[in-house]
């Protein structure tokens, strides 16, 4: 109930809403590396992945921060000193639905690199920094959350996500 209640969409301009695990184009996580190495982020990973139904691997498969690197695609961007890793999972174009990102980075980062990091995704899903919203590009459909538990992955694939 919590995990629920700590969701909201700050905005669906393009009405993509709800998530539904047919037709999910790419999946894409971006944090800093010790982002990656907390059990709590694999392992809402591993249920975000396992709800997309992208053939990711389970729960168990993510144990440490070396199973989530061969799981993925990985990727590293810089800007004005900062760097954030990515993970993306899935077709990168021409894919029939959506492309989520899921950022996991719970300290602010620089606005181009953010709008770098966003500029393919569909839907973005910001997890404990709601700042961001307000640096995102108009066109974006944004989910917060306050919670990456693996209640609030299965909260961002409900219909009943509450509006802001």
């Amino acid at each position: 109930k919590i995990a629920r209640k700590s969701i909201f969409v700050a905005r669906d301009p393009r009405s993509l809403l709800p998530i539904t695990s047919a037709g999910i184009g790419s999946v894409l996580f971006a944090g800093e590396r010790g982002d990656f190495e907390n059990d709590t982020v694999r392992r809402f990973i591993a249920r975000v992945m396992a709800l997309c139904r992208t053939g990711a691997p389970d729960l168990h498969d993510l144990e440490d921060y070396d199973a989530l690197q061969t799981s993925f695609d990985h990727s590293t961007v810089q800007s004005d000193g900062m760097e954030m890793d990515l993970y993306r999972q899935g077709p990168e174009t021409d894919s029939s639905g959506p492309d989520l990102l899921f950022l996991l980075n719970r300290r602010s980062i620089d606005e181009v690199l953010l709008c770098r990091i966003s500029k393919e995704a569909d839907i973005v899903i910001v997890t404990d920094w709601p700042y961001a919203v307000d640096l995102l590009p108009e066109d974006k459909t944004i989910i917060v959350t306050y919670g990456i538990y693996e209640a609030a992955a299965e909260a961002l694939f409900s219909a009943t996500l509450s509006r802001s």
